[in-house]
């Protein structure tokens, strides 16, 4: 069973969000926000956050509730926050489906809009937006 941001940053990728690793352009990393001078600016990250224990549902029917957050550095403030809203319209509702050995029942946010942080030390404008993912 993959952690659920692994299968997330997949499925950014097959919906065009960015390229993983990228060395330019909407770069996409899991459980890291990679920082130098040969890293793009834009960076598209995604990160486990918790998850419970699984829950027996029928007969030997488990299921998971596995929390991420997807976090978007740019250094344009309406770039950055289309690039998360992409994001969320990517992952937001998503049902019924197959992502390696998991069955996802649905993948919903966990708060309203993408909340702002403060920019880096770089002046870079950051986004976040909580999920949860019910896998099985």
């Amino acid at each position: 069973m993959n952690p659920v941001a692994i299968d997330i940053k997949d499925i950014l990728v097959e919906a065009g969000a960015g390229v993983f690793a990228a060395k330019n352009g909407w770069s996409i990393h899991v459980d890291n926000e990679p920082d130098g001078d040969n890293v793009p600016d834009t960076v598209v990250s995604i990160w486990n956050t918790i998850s419970s224990e699984g829950k027996v549902i029928g007969v030997n029917n488990p299921t998971f509730d596995s929390y991420f957050q997807v976090r978007v550095r740019g250094l344009d403030y309406l770039k950055a926050y289309e690039k998360v809203r992409e994001c969320r319209t990517a992952l937001d509702r998503k049902t019924n489906f197959r992502k390696g050995d998991m069955f996802y029942a649905g993948i919903s946010t966990q708060d309203g809009e993408p909340l702002p942080l403060p920019q880096d030390k770089k002046g870079r404008f950051i986004f976040v937006q909580n999920f949860k993912a019910v896998r099985q």
